[in-house]
């Protein structure tokens, strides 16, 4: 189901978002931008939490598929609409153990799409079950807070820089088994994040924000062909490769990847990423030349 949100929000503190956006109804869709651009702003709005009153001037409108969420005349509170979000913090129940965090979905809202064992599963959380949020470390709060998001009946999911909490080992982990799982589920993901090698491993299309309004969208690589400057200093976009692996040398710790017919060598084993991936060359790493600089 395609989720629509075009129009004008003005708030008080001067920020601007001038949107006119359609985002697929299937896969993960990252949204990237400086901060400031608007990335957060957004999702509020999906969700409800932005609403047209004396703090916020213009229309704007929201639907999702045939459902009509927002426009002059209609607003649907935030609890009506069918949609799972986590913020930054993670937003735990601090009075429950993580085992209680993670059934209050079914206490809330009957009908859900995963069962609890499953999540803690899949993201590990067995030891931590008896603990409250304030024995938890930054990581594992947002670790809960993303099984408990995937526990709750939505048909839209959104993930305001969920893994912004944990490492950068951490990230490249969870990161692409966030991914199988949201497409498992078979329902879209509107996901903000501020790392570029986060996105290249979750997102099926990319929306570029500056200053409130929309640069760029579409896959990644067309993204990276669109963009020729850098939209903050961590997202120089560059140019992304959508590549197949074919081997790995051990002698010499090289990873062969295809780009059609052409290889390139990558420095480690990548074989456990799968048989497709995506490679992001820095656009300060690109050089052009009219002759041969150098021979193989």
């Amino acid at each position: 189901m395609t989720l629509s949100i075009s129009g004008r929000l003005a708030r008080r503190d001067g920020f601007e978002l001038n949107v006119d956006l359609c985002v697929p109804g299937e896969g993960v869709t990252a949204v990237v931008g400086a901060s400031g651009s608007g990335k957060s702003t957004l999702l509020r709005c999906v969700a409800g939490l932005e609403p047209p009153d004396g703090a916020n001037a213009g229309t704007l409108r929201v639907s999702f598929g045939d459902q009509l969420w927002q426009d002059e005349q209609t607003f649907v509170p935030p609890h009506l609409r069918p949609l799972s979000l986590v913020l930054q913090e993670g937003a735990l129940f601090p009075h429950l153990t993580v085992r209680g965090n993670l059934r209050y979905p079914r206490a809330d809202r009957p009908g859900f799409a995963l069962t609890v064992e499953q999540v803690i599963e899949r993201f590990g959380l067995g030891p931590l079950l008896r603990r409250r949020p304030a024995q938890l470390s930054g990581g594992q709060r947002q670790r809960v807070a993303l099984a408990r998001a995937l526990l709750a009946p939505a048909r839209l999911w959104l993930l305001d820089e969920p893994l912004s909490a944990l490492d950068a080992p951490a990230r490249r982990e969870l990161a692409p088994e966030l991914s199988a799982l949201c497409r498992d589920l078979g329902l879209p993901v509107l996901y903000v994040s501020h790392s570029l090698t986060e996105v290249l491993q979750i997102a099926d299309h990319m929306v570029v924000l500056e200053d409130g309004r929309v640069v760029s969208h579409g896959s990644p690589e067309q993204v990276s062909a669109q963009i020729d400057h850098a939209v903050s200093e961590d997202l120089d976009v560059g140019g992304n490769l959508l590549c197949r692996l074919v081997s790995f040398d051990a002698t010499d710790n090289l990873s062969e990847v295809r780009v059609g017919d052409t290889s390139l060598w990558i420095r480690g084993d990548l074989s456990g990423v799968g048989a497709s991936l995506r490679v992001q060359i820095p656009a300060a790493a690109i050089s052009l030349s009219l002759h041969r600089t150098s021979s193989w």
